[in-house]
């Protein structure tokens, strides 16, 4: 049995009795935004207040699983030459191919960063600080999402938490067919990207250590000696959307 949760914990709930009656707690990490002020949304800061809020809470870290959402949002700025974090702006316009207005699946934002046959987007791209998920701005468009490095960055700080596992919100928002975005060398690289992630923590380690920007995509070490997770993989149909749920059991480490 399970439980699905929002982003931050509420005050007078009795999380550590709660957690006895599941098996296991999902945290949806990204709270919704009201698009009144351009800002992002995937500050790893936030991923981690919430997840370190919930464990403060008495949610045991074996039965904490992450969300991490697999989905972009997408802003209208109300002046095109401010694009810096609280500038006014509005909710953007619908996806190419969801439909669904200000927010994109992963699939729509590569494939309008890089459409195949097409040499250049337009998009220029803007950090505000180091270590953020990349937003990129074209006129009074800005979109900001996870990106692939910045989902590993938060796998890899899970495992380190010890925490059960994460889940992939959505996994169908990921990129399934070549064709969508010539940026992939393979299809779903999110999912593919984080569990690769989550198979080298010794790696990450020592990207931390250096305070670098980048997170390249990692392949498992047969040699590092770590254990590596289990793998659980569940596919749940919720309101016609599908969800990937990665769950490390603690017993076989």
């Amino acid at each position: 049995m399970s439980l699905t949760l929002n982003s931050y914990p509420l005050q007078n709930v009795d999380y550590k009795n709660l957690t006895n009656m599941v098996d296991f707690i999902t945290v949806f990490t990204t709270p919704e935004s009201n698009w009144s002020s351009l800002h992002h949304i995937f500050l790893i800061e936030d991923f981690q207040k919430i997840v370190n809020d919930y464990i403060s809470k008495g949610v045991p870290k074996d039965k904490l699983i992450t969300s991490i959402s697999l989905y972009g949002y997408v802003f209208y700025i109300q002046n095109k030459s401010q694009h810096s974090a609280g500038a006014p702006s509005f909710i953007g316009p619908k996806g190419p191919m969801t439909g669904r207005k200000g927010i994109w699946a992963y699939y729509e934002v590569c494939n309008k960063m890089h459409k195949p046959g097409v040499s250049q987007s337009g998009y220029q791209q803007r950090n505000f600080i180091p270590r953020t998920t990349p937003s990129f701005f074209d006129g009074r468009v800005w979109i900001s999402y996870d990106s692939l490095n910045r989902i590993q960055d938060k796998v890899m700080w899970l495992k380190m938490q010890d925490v059960g596992g994460y889940a992939l919100n959505t996994v169908d928002a990921d990129v399934f067919m070549d064709a969508l975005c010539d940026f992939n060398i393979y299809n779903f690289p999110l999912a593919e990207g984080a569990y690769l992630a989550s198979l080298n923590l010794k790696q990450f380690q020592s990207l931390v250590s250096s305070a670098t920007t980048q997170v390249p995509i990692l392949t498992p070490d047969p040699l590092t000696g770590f254990p590596t997770m289990r793998v659980v993989v569940f596919w749940l149909l919720a309101v016609g959307v599908w969800h990937l749920v990665v769950n490390r059991l603690t017993s076989d480490l």
